[in-house]
């Protein structure tokens, strides 16, 4: 080790703190001094060996659980693994030394035995502001006052929308409108409309949701106690790469059965790609069923995923696929699942999504209540075993309570962080810390 000159603090003073020498060298939240900041460590890593310096303030401003984990990080660094982004580590899994700090410091937290509350809580704040601030995708958990781990969700913002209206009047969707990448959020308006007609209303995802990149009414006239009941849901109906949304009729059908109504995204909802019945009577799609979009079959095309949540003759809930590629006149596969179907229409919501990246579509049962874990639950059944059993079962950082009383009933599926997973995104749309519509996106392990 080296040490290199920097002017030390004077050593005059009450020493009345708990970790440092004087009262003007009192730690702050983030484990530094007062009157410091900058860089207290620097290792330099070459072929035979190599050295690291610690600057004096290391000695006399911080914290003595941070001045071992710097010890610890930049141990890391010695070890030849710098960090991947600048000054970041690109996330968790790059095992890099910012993940050494958090990990040595919830240790402290959590298991040192001589340690003080006051010096395991410097140790917990200090891990926090680095899960939150030197990662460049955030791990998506924060260490707790005992130093264990709790998930935590990856984005969490208010957007334009109030939340009196977003609960009123919206329903939503996920994907990217712009092609730019980033999941934009389709705020799909039914009723008390401007324009008299359905309005789709899409937030910026590359913003994070602060500003609409589009805002328009539709074909089809708003909601209200005499119109019609649609479920609006978004796949690419034609495969030109933009998505289109799926208006699904369950009453005052012309048809007498469901019907599918796709609204073109490549010009702005104005007209229709298809409009047609389907197989399965308007009165059952109303009173049994929920819907998703996805690709069942892997020809590109968007199939309807009927979920039959009740009067189902298996007794489960059931996934019956409307075949996209001849208009939904025929089904794909129709199946019952390992969920009973009374669990499912008292306690579930759904979306579908590819989960393990085998290429075809899973069910995504979103557990609001009776929870096992008292949490929104995410249980995934395998598309590619016919939805017979789960590939992941897991639970949330969002309370059920929470879910069931304040957030819309619709969820969403994209790839927030681009770590080619999808997440799981929640609505917010009553009782929220900013008066607005809340987006929060959960990671899902």
């Amino acid at each position: 080790m080296t040490f290199c000159t920097a002017t030390p603090p004077s050593m005059s003073g009450s020493g009345d703190d708990l970790y440092g020498p004087r009262s003007s060298d009192q730690v702050n939240g983030d484990g530094t001094c007062t009157n410091f900041s900058g860089t207290i460590a620097h290792t330099t890593v070459v072929p035979l060996g190599g050295s690291t310096e610690l600057y004096v303030p290391f000695f006399y401003c911080f914290v003595v659980s941070k001045r071992a984990a710097v010890l610890i990080h930049e141990a890391r660094h010695a070890n030849g693994v710098m960090h991947d982004d600048d000054n970041f580590d690109s996330s968790w899994e790059y095992n890099g030394a910012w993940r050494w700090e958090v990990c040595w410091l919830a240790w402290f937290a959590n298991l040192c035995p001589n340690a003080s509350p006051p010096m395991k809580q410097a140790a917990v704040d200090r891990a926090n502001i680095i899960l939150g601030r030197d990662f460049t995708r955030d791990p998506g958990f924060r260490i707790g006052p005992t130093g264990i781990a709790f998930q935590v969700p990856i984005l969490q913002v208010g957007t334009p929308i109030l939340q009196n209206d977003a609960a009123t009047n919206f329903t939503f969707g996920v994907a990217d409108y712009d092609g730019h990448g980033r999941p934009d959020l389709y705020c799909f308006k039914h009723q008390n409309t401007g324009t008299g007609m359905r309005e789709i209303h899409v937030l910026n995802g590359a913003d994070a949701y602060q500003s609409f990149l589009d805002q328009i009414g539709t074909p089809i006239e708003q909601g209200g106690p005499n119109a019609p009941n649609f479920t609006f849901a978004l796949g690419d109906y034609d495969g030109d790469g933009t998505a289109d949304v799926y208006c699904l009729k369950s009453t005052q059908t012309g048809t007498g059965t469901l019907e599918v109504h796709v609204l073109n995204g490549a010009d702005n909802f104005q007209s229709f790609l298809q409009q047609t019945g389907t197989p399965i009577s308007a009165q059952d799609a109303e009173e049994n069923f929920a819907f998703a979009v996805g690709d069942y079959d892997g020809d590109g095309i968007a199939d309807l995923y009927c979920l039959k949540l009740k009067h189902t003759d298996t007794g489960t809930l059931e996934v019956h696929v409307l075949n996209g590629a001849d208009n939904f006149q025929s089904f794909l596969q129709q199946t019952g699942t390992p969920i009973s179907a009374q669990d499912a229409a008292e306690n579930f919501a759904f979306a579908v999504g590819d989960y393990d990246g085998d290429g075809m579509a899973d069910l995504y049962c979103l557990k609001l209540k009776h929870t096992g874990t008292g949490t929104l639950e995410v249980h995934v059944l395998n598309g590619a075993d016919g939805f017979q059993s789960f590939l992941t079962q897991t639970g949330t950082p969002i309370s059920s309570s929470d879910v069931a009383s304040n957030f819309a009933k619709t969820f969403g599926l994209g790839d927030w962080d681009d770590d080619d997973a999808l997440d799981v995104y929640c609505f917010k749309d009553k009782s929220t810390g900013t008066g607005k519509l809340e987006v929060h996106v959960v990671r899902i392990s």
